[in-house]
């Protein structure tokens, strides 16, 4: 969203305490319909990005929303975020903190591929055929998804052996797969696997792939115009008021 603000150092450890949360702007309805109550414009009823901090309760806004940090603090300084956060969570002190936090998967391997695409990231994805088995892998993953070395690098998404078709070189197997989303999000190519009974040898994989994934920054006109060339369309959960009509 606002990279000045977000990749800066002193809002990467204010935001330990705080739960982060990365929109899906237009990709789930009620996540659209809770972001317009927060934040809208007449000329835009439904925005593409919103910023701000919530009370505990998930609803009342702490900050004024806008569609940046630098629009709600009315400042292109990091620093001022960086206050904003402490005076914020000074108010709000942590009862208690769980040992493990879930990890922050995404809505579905389809949506999650698309954001890693977008934010240039590794996606993780856990792949069982049941709940038990996902839960089984997710004691091993969990303390390394929140670990110093990994918190926040990675992106994660869960899925059934049946439905990896997207993922070149991905077999209907249980484990932890480490996808290099393609430029587009619509398919990936699986760059490193782990059963998940092992933390060492998971680490080991994870650490791998990180070091040899060299994300290439996109020039975003461009982007869309070799998209466009390829005729290559993506499709949203909710209708874009930014899309262009189709000829």
């Amino acid at each position: 969203m606002d990279r000045s603000f977000l990749s800066d150092a002193g809002v990467i450890a204010q935001s330990r305490d705080f739960v982060c949360v990365r929109l899906a702007t237009f990709e789930d309805k009620k996540e659209t319909t809770f972001t317009h109550s927060l934040y809208s414009t007449r000329r835009t009823p439904q925005v593409n990005t919103v910023f701000t901090i919530l009370a505990p309760d998930g609803k009342t806004p702490l900050l004024a929303p806008g569609r940046s940090p630098s629009h709600t603090l009315g400042s292109d300084d990091p620093k001022t975020l960086v206050a904003a956060m402490k005076r914020i969570a000074a108010k709000y002190r942590a009862r208690h903190r769980s040992a493990t936090p879930p990890i922050p998967y995404g809505i579905d391997l389809r949506r999650s591929l698309n954001v890693a695409a977008c934010d240039m990231q590794l996606l993780v994805v856990v792949v069982a055929k049941s709940k038990a088995k996902r839960k089984s892998i997710e004691k091993t993953l969990a303390p390394l998804v929140w670990s110093k070395e990994l918190v926040g690098v990675l992106a994660y998404a869960t899925a059934k052996p049946d439905e990896l078709k997207a993922l070149q070189g991905a077999k209907p197997v249980e484990g932890v797969f480490v996808v290099v989303a393609g430029p587009y999000g619509l398919k990936g190519n699986v760059v490193a696997f782990a059963t998940g009974t092992s933390a060492s040898t998971l680490k080991a994989a994870l650490k791998k792939a990180i070091a040899e994934f060299d994300p290439q920054a996109k020039d975003s006109i461009r982007h869309i115009r070799d998209a466009r060339w390829l005729g290559i369309e993506w499709e949203p959960e909710v209708k874009s008021p930014y899309s262009r009509p189709r000829r």
